[in-house]
């Protein structure tokens, strides 16, 4: 799951920003607001997801994974492409890894309905990750502004 970044109530900002700040440092912002809110995103999956009292029976056998999904979320590098920056934490629909089994999880199955663990805590850090971003933003400004 990708986090986006809402930026309702930054349109003001924002256009400061393009105004005035090049798209390197524009960018380079980005990229610390997603650095910034990884942990916090990653954290908040975590409260979220279910842990087996023993994880030796857990799975297929054979199959088993060494330890919980929990203390195992995925988290990618992250990527830029002009002035956005990005990066995936959690499981992904294509996931193939030791936990891939947390997909089925979080979408659900035709016998399991879903839990939506990655979905909420996205929502759930939201203000938080706006937060940073509204910090990261104003930092900028003021170094190019002066102030």
């Amino acid at each position: 799951m990708k986090i986006y970044l809402d930026f309702s109530g930054l349109e003001e900002t924002l256009k400061a920003l393009e105004e005035c700040a090049a798209e390197k440092e524009q960018r380079a912002a980005n990229k610390r607001i997603v650095e910034r809110s990884i942990p916090i995103v990653k954290e908040a999956m975590q409260r979220r997801i279910p842990v087996s009292a023993d994880n030796s029976k857990s799975g297929k056998e054979g199959y088993r994974p060494g330890g919980h999904a929990k203390e195992n979320v995925p988290i990618s590098k992250i990527s830029t492409r002009g002035t956005q920056a990005w990066a995936e934490v959690g499981w992904q629909l294509g996931d193939s890894s030791e936990y891939f089994y947390m997909k089925f999880v979080e979408w659900g199955t035709w016998k399991m309905p879903p839990r939506d663990f990655i979905e909420v805590a996205i929502k759930e850090t939201q203000g938080r990750i706006a937060e940073i971003a509204k910090g990261e933003y104003e930092a900028l400004l003021a170094r190019k502004l002066g102030g």
